[in-house]
Order: structure tokens, then sequence, then C-alpha cells
């Protein structure tokens, strides 16, 4: 039986189905509940990231100007560290055979260490006896340190003439390199890194050995590094221990805590590597000058690297 269209009409006016476009009002207020909850979940999460982000950039830029302060401060003690071994009557200068030294400036606490370059090996200077055993000292076989020596020869001398394990500008090119020895003097350490037969590994091991400040052939044994007494003729523990007991002998204690070496000054000439770390709350600083003393009082020092 079918309905008729006045029957139909009484059946959803009395409720047993919604009108076209309605809903109860039960499920209309649970509805927007529903979004009123999603809304406010939303708005606390929106909050949450806003200062999270906050948070987040608040310890960037505190980290940021504690890194500047404590650039600042190494800077700072770089400079003090050249007022002390520049000055002649200060009862003690400070130790530059590179041992680390603790420093105070501006209320902050660092490690400084002072190297005469003249205690390192030159590499624009050094005879191919002395590489060899620097080679040797840090675990190259007699081959590599045979190939190598005579290709540092190779790259700083001019001219067309090989060494016979030596390598010059052909060699290069066969080898697939697209550039040739300098014929010239090495401007930098990192320049051994380009020596055809280099490795990476090898050339860390031998770049605190090295210099090209020191203007000697042969390194000074009173301030040499240990690594550069194992490399020369007639080292042995004994002999570099004596040295080293020499050294502290001539230590005394600063007022300041620091350590001061009473020999003689540091001469006027000589070239030094001063290097500082200083840590920070969250984070820290390292900075590395090489300068020259020139004993002139207008310009006492010449700056070759500061970074």
């Amino acid at each position: 039986m079918f309905f008729s269209e006045e029957k139909n009409q009484k059946t959803f006016n009395s409720g047993v189905f919604p009108a076209f476009g309605t809903w109860p009002a039960g499920r209309e207020n649970g509805a927007a509940l529903v979004v009123a909850l999603w809304a406010v979940m939303a708005m606390a999460l929106l909050v949450a990231g806003v200062r999270i982000l906050g948070a987040r950039a608040a310890m960037l830029a505190e980290a940021r100007l504690e890194q500047v302060q404590l650039a600042a401060a190494a800077d700072g003690m770089i400079n003090l560290t050249l007022l002390r071994l520049m000055d002649l009557g200060a009862g003690g200068h400070p130790p530059v055979d590179g041992r680390p030294v603790r420093l105070l400036f501006a209320g902050l606490a660092g490690e400084v260490r002072v190297q005469d370059e003249a205690g390192k090996i030159d590499l624009n200077q050094a005879p191919k006896p002395l590489l060899m055993r620097l080679l040797l000292s840090q675990h190259a076989d007699f081959d590599t340190a045979q190939g190598l020596s005579d290709a540092i020869l190779d790259w700083r001398e001019p001219g067309a003439g090989r060494r016979l394990n030596g390598a010059k500008a052909e060699d290069y090119r066969r080898a697939g390199i697209a550039y040739g020895p300098r014929g010239g003097k090495m401007e930098t350490v990192d320049e051994l890194r380009l020596v055809m037969g280099m490795t990476e590994s090898l050339y860390l091991a031998l770049a605190p050995c090295l210099t090209v400040a020191s203007q000697n052939a042969w390194p000074d044994q009173a301030v040499a590094p240990d690594s550069v007494l194992r490399a020369l003729d007639g080292m042995d523990d004994a002999r570099i221990a004596a040295i080293e007991a020499s050294r502290a002998a001539r230590l005394v204690t600063q007022p300041d805590g620091s350590l001061a070496d009473t020999s003689p000054p540091p001469s006027v000439g000589r070239a030094f590597s001063i290097s500082v770390q200083v840590e920070g709350r969250t984070t820290g600083v390292q900075r590395r000058a090489v300068v020259r003393l020139t004993g002139i009082p207008k310009a006492p020092y010449v700056v070759y690297q500061w970074n």
C-alpha cells in the first residue's frame, strides 16, 4: 500500500524522520562541542609552538652573545700573551714550547699554548734527511718517505730537473692532476696537501710538526715539541725526558696562577704561534695567531695569521 502525500507529510512532521535540511538539536550541540574542542586544541598547539620557537630563538641569541664574548676574550688573551712575550722586565715569559698554560682574562679562563716556530720543521728549508726522518717517525714506510721527501723538494725548487723519486709538472699531468709544483717556497703548511703522494691522514699527523715561518733548516731542540724531537737524529726516550725536565725546571708560577719561563726572553725576529681555547656555558671558541717579533717599537710584531 502506498502512503498518500498527506500521510507522508504527517509522518515527517511527527518526528519519526527528520525533515530535509534539519538535524536533531542534541546532535547539533554535540557536533558544535567537538568543533569547539578541536579549535581549543589547535589554539593550544599553536601557543605551545610559538613558546617553543621563542625559547629556541632566545637560546640561540644567548649562544651567539656568549660566542661573541668568548671570541673577544680569546683575542684579549692573545694580545696579553704577546705583551708578555715582549715585556723583557716581567720576570719571565710564557713558555714557548707548546705546553698548555691557564690564563684569566675578563673573568674568563682559557687555555693558551705558545709555540716558537723555530722548534718546528720548516717545509721550505728542511733537507731531505730531516724530511725522511719526520715521515718515518709518523709511520710512513721507507718507500713512501723516500718518494714524498723528493716530491716536497721538487715542489719547492724551481726548474724542470726531477729528483729520482720526486715529481715535476709532467708527472702531475700524467697522474691526471690539474696543477703542478709551485717551483718556489710553500706559502702555508696546508700547501703540503697538494704534493703528489700526500694523503690526508698523513698530512694531519705531520702538520703539528711543520711550519713555513722559522726560516731555519733544523729545528731548535730547546723549544721543539715532542713529535719533532722524535724525528731528530740521535733522539731517544731518555734524551727527550731530560730535555723536558730541563724545561720544567725553568718554570715558575705567577701571582695569577699562570706559568712563566725564567729563561732568557724569546729572540727578536722569531715567529710564534699562539693558540687559545675558551669554554663558556653553552659554547666554546678557539683562536690562533702566528706573529713575528720585530723589535721595532712602532711595529713590535707582524701578524701572519689570526683566525
